[in-house]
């Protein structure tokens, strides 16, 4: 039996007491997160990651099962944080074209279908990393960008 070593991390800063309060929920709400899957599920080659099993080492641990979810093949990335980088890029361009075009109902949706192309395009994005962050940033700028 393989044998595993397993070590337990606790952050003596967490304060369970603390509630999910307005400085929170002006970062992600109900709302918004909803809005997050709707906008994500609706990209082109948008896809559910599979749950892959490793029944190996489930029994080597003596658990019932072990699975992992597999990002490898999320839009062609080869990464496992394609989708919160792209995310945030959506909502930033959309919020920097409804700024600069005066209007309000702007969302990554109508950017993607190509509404504000001109505006939209002439927005650049840059982040602090070629790693799966820095992809996915790339990926939700345009596949020509994604590529570099």
């Amino acid at each position: 039996m393989t044998r595993y070593t397993c070590h337990l991390a606790i952050n003596d800063g967490a304060r369970k007491s603390l509630t999910y309060g307005p400085a929170q929920v002006a970062v992600l709400d109900d709302v918004a997160c909803q809005s997050a899957r709707r906008t994500i599920s609706g990209w082109p080659g948008y896809e559910a990651t599979p749950l892959v099993a490793l029944p190996g080492l489930a029994r080597d641990l003596g658990v019932g099962a072990i699975h992992y979810k597999d990002e490898a093949g999320r839009f062609g990335l080869g990464s496992f944080k394609a989708l919160g980088g792209a995310y945030a890029v959506a909502r930033l361009i959309a919020r920097e074209v409804a700024r600069r075009a005066g209007d309000e109902t702007v969302t990554p949706d109508r950017i993607l279908a190509g509404d504000y192309r001109e505006i939209a395009s002439s927005i650049t994005v840059c982040c602090a990393t070629d790693g799966n962050h820095g992809r996915s940033v790339a990926w939700a700028h345009g596949p020509s960008a994604a590529s570099v």
